[in-house]
């Protein structure tokens, strides 16, 4: 009977410990929502020096049909459908200086190639000496690595207006690729293979 009764005491102090999670956790998630909005709209929505260029740029007409618009696709934090802006993603931007060529280099975006494509302008005689074969140019083993990449499109910029002697029209070149066949291709390189 002892036994019984204290088998009862455990299943019963679980039951109120899973109950106990479960009111403090959405509690918790709700006053993170709440948190989260907040920084959502002080950081969009009422900064003023930035409303303040965007109306002097757009004009007032045109402010005011985008921040509509914004409040249609973004209603709440965890129902927004734009990326927001000042994120810094991953860059890779490579240059053949000789050809006046730029590129931004996206993930899964015939990347490699590219990369390959970019070295071999960047110095084809050194190039066609080390690397045999273009397809054996990856990513963690390429022989330009550090040599004509850089990690933001200012970097890049500046570059171009410190080292070009002449006035160069640069060409920038960006492969984009459909976002289907996108997410197929990277599924399958990081999830199966």
């Amino acid at each position: 009977m002892l036994t019984n009764l204290r088998f009862r005491f455990v299943g019963f102090s679980r039951f109120l410990f899973v109950v106990f999670l479960i009111v403090y956790t959405t509690k918790w998630q709700k006053t993170f929502d709440e948190i989260e909005q907040s920084l959502l709209e002080a950081r969009f929505l009422a900064n003023e020096t930035l409303n303040t260029y965007v109306l002097q740029q757009i004009g007032p007409t045109e402010w005011k049909r985008s921040r509509s618009t914004f409040f249609r696709l973004c209603p709440s934090v965890s129902n927004c459908e734009l990326v927001p802006p000042f994120i810094h993603y991953e860059s890779r931007q490579m240059i053949a200086p000789s050809y006046g060529v730029a590129t931004c280099v996206i993930y899964k975006n015939m990347s490699t190639i590219l990369t390959a494509i970019m070295c071999y302008l960047y110095d084809a005689l050194t190039y066609r000496r080390q690397v045999k074969d273009l397809t054996h140019d990856t990513y963690n083993v390429r022989f330009c690595k550090g040599k004509n990449e850089f990690n933001s499109i200012r970097s890049l910029a500046s570059f171009r207006n410190s080292t070009t002697g002449m006035k160069l029209t640069w060409l920038n070149i960006l492969v984009s690729r459909n976002p289907l066949e996108r997410f197929i291709s990277g599924f399958i390189n990081k999830c199966i293979r």
